[in-house]
Formats: C-alpha cells, structure tokens, sequence
C-alpha cells in the first residue's frame, strides 16, 4: 500500500491472483490478474450533476 497505489494478492487464487488499484490523473484504475491472463478497467467520477 502506497499513497496513490494499493495491491492485493492471495496466490492461492486461481484468477484474480493479483488486484492492482492506482490512480491516474482524475481516474482509478484496477488492473486483475492470473497467471496467464490480465484484465484493465478505468473507473472515472461521473459529476455530481449527472447522479
């Protein structure tokens, strides 16, 4: 855990293995991972006058 990152990991898992969090400029990212594949998502604030 970092100031703008946070990882979590249980190896035992066979997929997620790995969820990366880290922001990006305004955005979230997460990144999930395996041993053979990885899957990116962008979260972005919807702003308050589109909720």
């Amino acid at each position: 855990m970092e100031k703008k990152k946070f990882v979590a990991e249980n190896l035992a898992n066979e997929f997620p293995q790995k969820i990366r969090y880290f922001e990006n400029a305004a955005n979230l990212n997460a990144v999930i991972s395996g041993k053979e594949n990885e899957i990116s998502f962008e979260f972005r604030k919807i702003p308050n006058d589109q909720k």
